[in-house]
């Protein structure tokens, strides 16, 4: 996964991501990106030695969004950084709307606020709109034969992500390894679907 046209934003926070969506955090270093890492336990996220500096782990959990929100902020300070490019975000819904209340404030205007979200999918009423800023949401299905289907693994998801931040300006062939199809779009905000839907 590393193949992408399209800048990098250079600080990037990322909320629950250390286990399933590791490989995009992971592709995110190695274009140049500042990864701000907030997990319960972010070292559990093994780094190439060559992208470790760029890696800042940010202990927190997402039940407490106003201790996300301090720490965060913290963390920037001590990089001598104050605001963020970008935002990942994978984390139980009901969390969410506070999680994002509380980081808004700190993500650049012209930055993009991405939500991955389980196999249920989500209800349109359930999208969070925020400010005017890009904001994805990126829905995971799943992977069917004439037999069966099967949940998505780690690989697939981070790559259906990877491309979904990429778009318009997705790499030839997909970064992704399963259909990722833009089903919804009404600026700033965009829905992707992944796989099959489930």
């Amino acid at each position: 996964m590393n193949t992408s046209n399209t800048p990098t934003p250079l600080t990037v926070i990322t909320i629950g991501a250390t286990t399933m969506l590791a490989g995009a955090v992971r592709e995110l270093l190695s274009r140049g990106a500042t990864v701000f890492s907030v997990s319960r336990a972010p070292e559990r996220l093994s780094v190439p030695a060559q992208y470790a500096s760029h890696y800042i782990p940010v202990p927190a959990n997402w039940k407490d969004p106003l201790g996300i929100s301090e720490k965060l902020i913290a963390a920037l300070q001590a990089a001598h950084t104050t605001t963020v490019d970008a935002a990942l975000i994978w984390i139980h819904s009901a969390y969410r709307p506070a999680v994002v209340k509380h980081i808004e404030p700190i993500i650049n205007p012209q930055g993009m606020l991405m939500h991955v979200w389980g196999t249920a999918g989500i209800l349109k009423s359930e999208r969070l709109r925020t400010r005017n800023i890009d904001t994805r949401h990126v829905i995971l299905g799943s992977v069917a034969d004439m037999y069966s289907s099967r949940w998505l693994n780690h690989e697939e998801i981070s790559g259906a992500v990877i491309h979904a931040w990429d778009y318009p300006h997705c790499a030839t062939p997909p970064l992704a390894q399963v259909p990722v199809c833009l089903i919804e779009e009404s600026t700033p905000v965009k829905v992707f679907q992944v796989g099959d839907r489930y």
